[in-house]
């Protein structure tokens, strides 16, 4: 009971801090797998730029897989929270054994639709005569990998939401240290260039996933994976509550395939390059954020169910804060640091020119993201699923889809149009999440109250 003792009876500002850390960390030792391939491709000689493209392309498809991933871990972990806060640890290691079957059943169905249309998608995704046989390399890799990628990503929401999170920082750390020694054996000592990096990072989660699994079947956790019946209702609210965090991963695979279909019509291949760069760069500041949030969500799940308003408030307010905070530091020094950041991963001065121009652009409006992030999580931390749902499609879908096709159109904007479309979306998301949560504000603090356990 320490650690379920833990979330519901320390300061706040100090659990917060003790969860997020670690799950800040591990968010950020996820990236270097994105960053490392692209530091070894990039450098792959005479066609580290085509290589990175190419990889660039593949993204959109790859965020599909871990959209699934997130559908269920995002929806089951905080239904184990709030059952957990309500005292039912039987129903919450239903939810967990759910959760685990349907990854394994998603695995399965995504690895064979991938072997089947992955080519095709490809292409319709952006990938051209350059670009199109290194993406298929690296793809034709990666689905193999799928399931491990579902199971852990999928399952290690479940060790943070019991407050595990250094167990978590610690697996993605295994797993990122083991990429970086198989990237350059597979890449430049077998020479397997983009297939060796696809091969080094399948081997990687496969690494991780087994060590979410092993934990969650042992002793030290408080949910213990079992096998157990599918159940329909627990399904049913599992999807309803993950289908946010789904959709906002949907719709940044329809908003990557976008923005390269874009960038490839104004531009060319080293534009391509660029942007991929770009995206990694924005999830330098991005992650962070998403890592606070992960921190907060048992402290907000446990609250709500528990019906304790005050640290309710407190955990919403500090996530708020510290996420703003966090995001304008990010932003900051991708601001001022461009040339330094874009070097790590190419070596090609065309394609950091345009990546340094672009890429303030690109992140400015990250300043102020952080209150649309942070409200996104407290929306679907509390189970309320519509409002995060609302909150994920104002984002890609209202905003910046239709400005990144309709900018780059107007004048001579061209490229700079998709920059903007980026900078603007964040802004306008930001504002009308903020305008959503004040409107829900006092429903949200009476529905916790009548969770109220206290003196019962």
């Amino acid at each position: 009971m320490e650690k379920q003792n833990d979330i519901e009876n320390q300061p706040v500002s100090t659990l917060l801090w003790k969860l997020a850390l670690p799950s800040i960390l591990a968010q950020m030792v996820n990236m270097a797998y994105s960053i490392i391939d692209r530091m070894f491709l990039g450098r792959v000689e005479n066609v580290g730029s085509n290589v990175l493209a190419g990889l660039g392309v593949t993204v959109p498809i790859i965020t599909i897989i871990t959209a699934f991933a997130h559908l269920i871990g995002s929806g089951g972990a905080p239904l184990a929270a709030i059952a957990m806060g309500k005292k039912s640890y039987r129903e919450s290691e239903k939810i967990l054994g759910n959760c685990f079957i349907l990854l394994v059943m998603f695995s399965i169905i995504l690895t064979i639709v991938f072997e089947w249309l992955g080519a095709s998608m490809l292409s319709l995704v952006g990938a051209d005569q350059t670009t199109l046989p290194y993406a298929k390399a690296y793809l034709n890799i990666y689905i193999f990998g799928t399931i491990f990628v579902m199971l852990s990503m999928g399952l290690t929401p479940f060790l943070i939401t019991q407050g595990f999170n250094k167990v978590s920082m610690r697996n993605t750390l295994i797993g990122a240290i083991l990429n970086i020694i198989l990237d350059p054996v597979f890449i430049f000592g077998f020479h397997m260039g983009i297939s060796g990096a696809a091969l080094a990072t399948v081997i990687s989660q496969g690494v991780t996933a087994f060590l979410v699994i092993h934990f969650l079947m042992g002793r030290q956790t408080k949910l213990h994976l079992r096998m157990e019946l599918l159940n329909m209702e627990l399904i049913r609210r599992i999807f309803g509550l993950g289908i946010s965090v789904f959709f906002m991963n949907i719709t940044n695979s329809l908003v990557q395939t976008i923005l390269y279909k874009q960038i490839g019509i104004f531009g060319n291949s080293k534009y391509v390059a660029a942007l991929s760069i770009m995206i990694t760069l924005d999830q330098f500041v991005f992650l962070p954020l998403a890592g606070l949030g992960e921190g907060a969500q048992p402290i907000i799940s446990y609250s709500f169910g528990e019906g304790n308003l005050p640290r309710l408030k407190e955990a919403v307010r500090l996530l708020v804060v510290i996420t703003d905070v966090l995001a304008i530091v990010g932003v900051f020094i991708v601001e001022l640091f461009p040339h330094i950041l874009f070097r790590i991963f190419t070596v090609d001065s065309d394609v950091i020119e345009i990546g340094v121009y672009g890429v303030r652009i690109f992140v400015a409006g990250r300043l102020v993201s952080g209150n649309q992030l942070a409200l996104q999580e407290v929306f679907r931390s509390i189970g309320y699923s519509k409002a995060a749902m609302f909150n994920a499609m104002m984002r890609k879908l209202i905003l910046l889809i239709p400005l990144a096709l309709v900018l780059p159109t107007i004048g001579n904007l061209g490229c700079k149009g998709i920059y903007l479309a980026e900078c603007l979306a964040d802004i306008f998301a930001a504002i009308t999440a903020i305008i959503v949560y004040l409107v829900l504000k006092s429903t949200i603090y009476e529905h916790a109250e009548r969770n109220s356990i206290h003196g019962i």
